[in-house]
């Protein structure tokens, strides 16, 4: 039954990736405050909702643009119901599509996940929780 759950987590978040990913760039270049909705379904069953919404801001004097999504999903699995929330903030650079910063936070019943990710030149520092260990990587 976890694996099962684990699973249907896995799917919402390429679910998610995928949605996103589509009108991300796009997007990005655009300077007026958009919000996006849909509506996540499996198997034809509506289950769920995201919402997309885009911003312009200003980071360490450059433009930028912020993309905060949400998104419900109530789901089943062997009988058991549990829901399943995420928050993902990312500052996108419009000239380039690529974000500087990630924000995200999962939450499935009672199990919580998150992660940030800063990106500084070729540089990524990474921490996520439970266990808040942060970890570099350079692109060399």
């Amino acid at each position: 039954m976890k694996n099962l759950k684990r699973q249907c987590l896995m799917y919402v978040l390429v679910l998610l990736i995928l949605v996103s990913s589509v009108s991300l760039k796009t997007q990005a270049a655009q300077l007026e405050p958009q919000t996006f909705y849909y509506g996540i379904e499996i198997n034809g069953v509506l289950c769920g909702y995201s919402e997309i919404n885009l911003s312009p801001m200003v980071k360490d004097g450059k433009d930028m643009t912020l993309l905060k999504q949400k998104v419900f999903a109530m789901l089943s699995a062997l009988g058991s119901k549990f829901n399943t929330e995420v928050k993902l903030t990312y500052h996108i650079d419009p000239a380039t599509g690529n974000f500087t910063y990630h924000d995200s936070e999962i939450k499935q019943g009672q199990t919580q996940l998150g992660s940030v990710i800063y990106i500084e030149g070729d540089t990524a520092r990474f921490t996520s929780t439970p266990g808040n260990k942060e970890t570099t990587r350079a692109n060399s």
